[in-house]
């Protein structure tokens, strides 16, 4: 398979302070994908990061990070190669992307950088 992206784009960074002191937090990041065929060969595969304050897990931001990509693909198989490289591959490609614009969103707050854990991108969930 061949595939190259044109442009990686912030469409979303979002940071929030609830207010809320302390120190014992537990970082619970909610992941979405959303995949929209816009021509035959190609692509936009949107990635978002959720960390939110709720009623089971209090946390002191509201945090939203959403990126975009368009890739061009080429030269697949199969359709199961072409899913797999969008929901797996295309998703590792934009990541990066995400980790960054969290540690630039704290650090511009004068807050100490969130880590996020390790995540597998195989369990994103679509957006609807």
């Amino acid at each position: 398979m061949r595939y190259r992206h044109t442009d990686i784009l912030a469409k979303k960074l979002l940071l929030y302070d609830n207010g809320l002191l302390g120190e014992d937090f537990k970082i619970v990041p909610k992941y979405y994908k959303k995949i929209t065929k816009i021509e035959s060969d190609t692509y936009v595969v949107e990635v978002e990061l959720k960390l939110q304050n709720t009623a089971e897990n209090a946390f002191p931001l509201d945090i939203n990070v959403i990126y975009e990509s368009t890739f061009f693909v080429s030269e697949y198989h199969s359709e199961d190669e072409l899913k797999d490289f969008l929901n797996v591959g295309a998703i590792q490609i934009i990541f990066p992307f995400i980790r960054s614009a969290l540690n630039s969103l704290t650090g511009a707050a004068l807050l100490p950088p969130i880590i996020l854990p390790f995540v597998d991108v195989r369990t994103f969930k679509e957006k609807k």
